[in-house]
This record gives C-alpha cells, sequence and structure tokens, in this order.
C-alpha cells in the first residue's frame, strides 16, 4: 500500500500544480509554457489514476498489485484495426 500512497501524493501534488495553473489561465496570466504544463499534467493525471485504479484491481483479484501485465502492444494496435475495419464495414453507405 506504500506505492499506493506515494502515487495518491503524487496525484495530488498534481492536482493542485493543475488548480494553479487553470487560476492562471482563467485570469489570462498563463505563459504558452505554462499552457503547455498544463497539457503535461493532463496526461500525468490520466496515466497515474490508470495506474493506481488497476494496482486496486489487482489486489481485490488477489494478485501483486505491484506486478504489471505484459501488454503485446503489436496484437494491441492489430486488434484495434480489426475493430475499425468491422465498423466501417457496418455503416450503410450515404444516400445523396
Amino acid at each position: 500500500m506504500d506505492h499506493d500512497q506515494d502515487l495518491i501524493e503524487h496525484i495530488d501534488r498534481l492536482a493542485h500544480e493543475e488548480h494553479e495553473l487553470f487560476d492562471r489561465e482563467s485570469r489570462g496570466e498563463a505563459s504558452a509554457k505554462q499552457r503547455a504544463r498544463l497539457k503535461e499534467i493532463e496526461g500525468e493525471l490520466e496515466t497515474s489514476y490508470d495506474l493506481l485504479r488497476a494496482r486496486r484491481a489487482r489486489r481485490a483479484a488477489g494478485l501483486d498489485p505491484d506486478v504489471e501485465p505484459v501488454v503485446d502492444t503489436a496484437a494491441l494496435e492489430q486488434a484495434e484495426r480489426e475493430i475499425m475495419d468491422v465498423t466501417s464495414e457496418q455503416e450503410p453507405e450515404p444516400t445523396v
């Protein structure tokens, strides 16, 4: 659970920084660098929340939360392409 707590603290720090940058942005005071950082934080928060949810799910399933499953990205990309192919085949042709 220590790793979860570290992750939660990281999320809290990111959320605090995000809030400060949003405040600056809403007042029109954010620089281009700060707006770019805001986008980075958004991605980091999404990744961190995903990791926390995955760790909790593995723990709930009786698995070691510190062992991440190996993802075959090539197989995942192929499956996504196949889904897109099937989806595009099912869409009716527009009538004019």
